[in-house]
């Protein structure tokens, strides 16, 4: 989060701002995490909780199951989900923590999230810490999506498409929604939306720069899910986990 820039940003979305934040949140003795997540076919949950069973400290699982795609849940997967979950800590009257949803948005990026995710490649890469620094072991691949803004020369037309999606998903929840001016609406914003959330090419180096400092060479994708995908050259991977090694 600290390599990402900061200097056009309001005080509050400063990525320091943002760590102290983070850190200043009080750490209990015992944590238990919540694994809330939508699914389809389930292999991502059921990756997820099975690493954690690996880690020795499962999750609780709530999942909003899309209930428009009917029978994509892989049985498999359920069923595997299922017997990772801590029982203990599942209210009885709630039962199984699958909740069937009509999901509005899949893989669509900042377009209809207002966010974008920003991975590099070079973390995913087994041992690539280990190589640098002894410390690490072997397997440990911290690798995660870091969640941000668009940059601010786009960030406009994606939030204020977000909030559209928005204004539109509520207004599917009331019953007082006229259906005419509904599907109107709705359409408006499919249309909107595509542009933004159709697969882009590349985003260039001046791009992402916008975002983060990154180096004249460094390999750049956006993944069919919406995920700009940064590999790094292997001098500057080295030298960021040499400073995260320190902190």
């Amino acid at each position: 989060m600290k390599k990402f820039n900061g200097s056009q940003e309001t005080q509050l979305l400063k990525p320091d701002s943002i760590v102290t934040s983070i850190e200043s949140y009080p750490q209990p003795k015992n944590p238990q995490i919540i694994l809330i997540d939508t699914v389809i076919s389930g292999r991502a949950a059921n990756d997820v909780t099975e690493a954690f069973v690996g880690l020795a400290h499962p999750v609780v699982p709530i999942l909003a199951v899309d209930s428009t795609k009917e029978g994509k849940f892989q049985s498999r997967r359920r069923a595997q989900i299922i017997r990772t979950i801590p029982w203990e800590l599942i209210d009885e009257e709630r039962g199984l923590p699958f909740v069937d949803f009509p999901l509005l948005t899949e893989d669509k990026g900042s377009a209809l999230l207002g966010v974008v995710a920003v991975n590099f490649i070079n973390f995913n890469e087994e041992s690539f810490f280990h190589k640098v620094d002894k410390k690490y072991h072997q397997g440990y691949t911290p690798q995660s999506c870091v969640f941000t803004l668009p940059a601010i020369s786009i960030r406009e037309k994606y939030l204020s498409n977000f909030r559209r999606f928005i204004e539109i998903a509520w207004q599917s929840r009331s019953p007082n929604t006229q259906g005419e001016i509904y599907v109107q609406e709705l359409n408006k914003l499919r249309r909107d939306s595509h542009n933004l959330t159709y697969k882009h090419p590349a985003p260039s180096i001046e791009e992402i720069s916008e975002i983060i400092s990154i180096p004249q060479g460094t390999q750049i994708k956006e993944t069919s899910s919406h995920i700009v995908s940064i590999h790094l050259p292997t001098t500057k991977a080295e030298q960021w986990i040499g400073e995260f090694s320190q902190e």
